[in-house]
């Protein structure tokens, strides 16, 4: 069932996508988006300029990364990450934006471990949720690539289900994150 709920709201996500570009005046960037320090998180992202100083963003990642399971212990995992910033701007300049924002997301993961003898298997659910700041300059060669990175804090919280039985988990997405992207504006 959770994976019928996963791929229905990637599918909303990629539906909604060109409607934010049309909500706008501005067009959307397409691009990379990754946690370089933190947590190692890396995805494709859209981006798009509403006004001069407000944007959003939205970006698919994947990582593998380790997962807390309290009746299993720690293990490696496949984590899939959807989010969605809001981004606003007080300084606007001619080759550059400094922006604050606030990012938003819901994941899963899974993980599988042999442990005595025996399979367990754990399937987690999880949110994200923190502030950041950052910047997006263009080079005046290549007005239409442009290059950011942010500094933020990352909160996460969620359930993990191990062999039907489900409870907390620590997933180490939490505290503060450096990112790097790059986008390319139609």
């Amino acid at each position: 069932m959770r994976n019928v709920r996963t791929i229905a709201l990637v599918l909303f996500v990629l539906i909604l996508i060109p409607g934010l570009a049309l909500a706008g005046d501005r067009k959307i960037g397409l691009g990379y988006q990754g946690v370089i320090m933190g947590s190692f998180l890396q995805g494709v992202s859209a981006r798009g300029w509403v006004q001069d100083n407000v944007a959003w963003e939205l970006t698919l990642a994947y990582a593998n990364g380790e997962l807390d399971m309290k009746t299993a212990g720690k293990e490696d995992a496949d984590v899939f990450d959807m989010a969605g910033k809001i981004l606003y701007s007080p300084i606007v300049k001619e080759q550059s934006r400094f922006y604050v924002g606030l990012e938003a997301g819901y994941g899963v993961a899974n993980a599988s471990q042999t442990a005595s003898g025996a399979k367990v298997d754990g399937d987690a659910t999880f949110w994200t949720i923190g502030p950041l700041f950052g910047v997006e300059y263009w080079f005046k060669e290549l007005p239409e690539l442009g290059f950011c990175w942010e500094v933020g804090y990352r909160y996460n919280s969620g359930t993990v289900e191990v062999d039907g039985v489900t409870e907390d988990m620590d997933l180490d997405l939490h505290g503060i994150s450096v990112g790097l992207g790059m986008h390319y504006y139609f």
